[in-house]
């Protein structure tokens, strides 16, 4: 195989997750497996005090449709009383933006790039261009904590039971919310959970997987614990991990 050559154009690893990435300040508490989970409410309001987009996200499980004609009638009458064209409208479920979720940046084989193989191994590096390394530092801070991605799976889905929770986790599907896909469409009325992980395409380089606990309603932050992840764990600076040095060999 071509050295350069990203893997997710491999078969066998096209889009599969390679670790998680948690950029926090609270190391020691993520390694005694402690979840901090803020509503949807909490990113929505993030983008609405600042002002900036990619500060949180106003849309936070929201249906969201775009270039929408408008007709309001007078329920007593059935009269046209206003009509009009928006350019976005957006829908929630009651109560949906008090649900609590958990998001991790999803290390994928489209960010690997082949540099050398064995008979056994793709031996690849992690390959992010200067500009993205720049922006998830100044977006996530450079502390980042590398996780065994289906060893944390297994963790939390065992918490998650034992507890009682209704629950869903999955990466985010990034869209064009300037275009009413039917796929997007679909989506949304095939499953009340599934507006939980769309998001706009403007915040694909988050690269999210998402875990939201359904079955709570909260206004406040909450924390669950899953029991200790140190041993499925590591800590890095998060220059030095994206620096190239770091490789990751994949089975042939």
């Amino acid at each position: 195989m071509l050295i350069g050559t990203k893997m997710s154009e491999v078969p066998k690893y096209k889009e599969e997750v390679i670790s998680f990435f948690k950029f926090t300040d609270y190391v020691d508490s993520l390694l005694e497996g402690n979840l901090y989970m803020n509503n949807l409410q909490r990113y929505i309001d993030m983008e609405k005090e600042s002002g900036i987009r990619g500060m949180g996200d106003r849309f936070e499980g929201a249906e969201v449709m775009s270039n929408v004609e408008i007709r309001i009638y007078d329920s007593r009458t059935g009269e046209l009383i206003l009509q009009g064209d928006s350019e976005r409208v957006h829908a929630r479920l009651t109560d949906s933006e008090k649900t609590p979720v958990y998001c991790l940046f999803s290390l994928t084989t489209d960010h690997l790039t082949l540099i050398d193989e064995t008979d056994e191994f793709y031996i690849t590096k992690i390959d992010f261009s200067d500009e993205e390394i720049e922006k998830m530092i100044s977006e996530f801070g450079e502390t980042v904590v590398m996780i065994n991605p289906n060893a944390f799976v297994e963790r939390v889905q065992k918490a998650f039971v034992e507890k009682g929770y209704g629950y869903r986790m999955g990466k985010v599907t990034y869209d064009d919310y300037g275009v009413n896909s039917s796929k997007r469409m679909e989506a949304y009325r095939k499953n009340d959970s599934e507006v939980f992980f769309w998001k706009d395409k403007f915040f694909e380089n988050q690269n999210e997987y998402r875990i939201a606990i359904k079955s709570i309603k909260t206004d406040e932050p909450i924390i669950e614990n899953i029991g200790d992840i140190s041993d499925i764990a590591n800590v890095f600076n998060a220059r030095e991990l994206f620096n190239g040095d770091l490789q990751i060999h994949l089975r042939k």
